[in-house]
């Protein structure tokens, strides 16, 4: 029941534009005209709202590219605290910031051909802490492109993230090397 129409009950019936016109057709010209203005006044409001979700203003888009530059200069400053980042990791924070942001990833993941192991897995795999293996690698200098690439890890003694140096199997191997030439010449053989 319809208050508005003194409690009466309605029908409502449902059909397409071109049924509309249809029935229309058969009845009086009065009526013919009040549907077709009626049709035509529902079609301005329907075309109203299509373009009112797609503003003419301009404000999303802008708005959207406003937080894709802020998002741009963090990136920019964040590069400059971590310079030794691998151009890999660079790639992915870059498209961990910006992707969510333009809402599509427009940067992609890069692949990652080989593999890299942190300290504690290089001194787990040569039977010594990963203190050893850090202490080899800065008196050696083998923090280097050629042997492993700096990516950024979570600590696990904070909420921080860290920039942390991974060993390629090349700096697996000089690492070895050189505990084996310690090992010698401790030992005189």
């Amino acid at each position: 029941m319809d208050k508005k129409k003194g409690g009466a009950d309605q029908v409502v019936i449902v059909m397409t534009y071109k049924q509309a016109l249809r029935v229309a057709a058969r009845e009086s010209k009065s009526v013919r005209r009040s549907l077709v203005d009626q049709l035509e006044s529902m079609q301005q409001q329907l075309q109203q709202k299509i373009t009112s979700k797609h503003s003419t203003n301009g404000l999303e888009e802008f708005r959207k590219a406003r937080a894709l530059k802020m998002t741009v200069d963090t990136m920019k400053d964040l590069f400059g605290f971590l310079p030794n980042l691998a151009p890999e990791a660079k790639q992915v924070v870059a498209a961990s910031l910006v992707n969510p942001v333009v809402g599509a990833n427009v940067i992609p993941l890069p692949m990652i051909n080989e593999h890299y192991y942190s300290a504690s897995e290089v001194g787990a795999k040569l039977k010594i802490s990963a203190n050893k293996v850090g202490r080899i690698a800065n008196t050696y200098m083998l923090k280097t492109e050629q042997y492993g690439k700096w990516f950024i890890d979570k600590s696990p003694y904070s909420d921080k993230q860290v920039e942390s140096f991974r060993y390629n199997n090349r700096g697996v191997r000089k690492i070895e090397e050189i505990l084996d030439a310690e090992n010698n010449a401790e030992f005189g053989t």
